[in-house]
């Protein structure tokens, strides 16, 4: 088990036990890059996310990561920090982190999963941040299971902008919802897929089927109708509006 003196990264992943097997250090590793990639991203944002350079103690089994010079210390404190929280925050309770995206969430499940829970398997994870650490368990991997898991399902429509279509899966494609920051998989019938693809990067409203978790977060949608919105040069502007008004008057 690692000390503080031995921490000198950002970020730090930590796996150790007499269970550890090479696949179980890979899974592990791809988890923890996962997860500090999609929060910088979540934080930052893509165009400005912090790049990381990768620091491994020879004879260790401690993966750290550093920010790469020229970003601005408030945000690497606030993605360190991020991280840190979010993890905590799962290890506890089945409730979205602020900054973790999906993505993030089910690849710290992955990691908790490799956690040990028996005898014969004393694999543990720790996740040390700022010189601070962070035991990753199957308390992760329970609260987790439960966030994510579909709760209902009830017909309505959801509004956003049309961002990937592919067929991988079945027929769907994503709609981003602005104001939670959430994609929505909406899987689509052949006679809309023209509809869909014509409207691509376009904002669109939805109407389906749609399963939410338990946290009220909408999963996903099997679309029944698909509306497109006009464009912003198709809506009249203000002195349009005014001008009919004005002749109504």
């Amino acid at each position: 088990m690692a000390v503080k003196s031995e921490i000198s990264a950002d970020l730090t992943l930590e796996i150790d036990g007499s269970a550890v097997s090479p696949d179980k250090f890979l899974r592990s590793v791809r988890a923890f890059f996962a997860i500090v990639t999609e929060v910088s991203s979540k934080v930052a944002g893509k165009k400005s996310a912090v790049g990381w350079r990768v620091q491994v103690k020879e004879g260790s089994n401690l993966i750290g990561v550093n920010h790469e010079p020229g970003f601005p210390p408030q945000v690497v404190n606030q993605i360190v920090s991020a991280v840190s929280q979010g993890l905590v925050q799962l290890e506890d309770r089945a409730a979205q982190p602020k900054y973790f995206s999906d993505r993030a969430v089910k690849s710290l499940r992955e990691l908790a999963e490799i956690a040990g829970t028996s005898d014969t398997d004393n694999t543990y994870i720790r996740v040390w941040a700022k010189r601070e650490p962070i035991r990753i368990t199957h308390k992760s991997v329970a609260n987790i299971a439960d966030l994510i898991a579909g709760e209902h399902e009830d017909y309505g429509s959801i509004e956003g902008k049309l961002r990937a279509v592919t067929d991988k899966g079945g027929l769907h494609f994503v709609v981003h919802e602005p104001l939670r920051e959430n994609a929505v998989r909406c899987y689509i019938p052949e006679h809309l897929l023209d509809v869909a693809m014509s409207n691509f990067r376009s904002r669109v409203e939805v109407y389906g089927r749609i399963k939410y978790r338990k946290d009220g977060r909408a999963i996903s949608i099997s679309v029944d109708d698909l509306t497109a919105f006009p464009s912003a040069e198709k809506i009249p502007s203000f002195r349009d509006v005014h001008g009919l008004l004005r002749e109504a008057s």
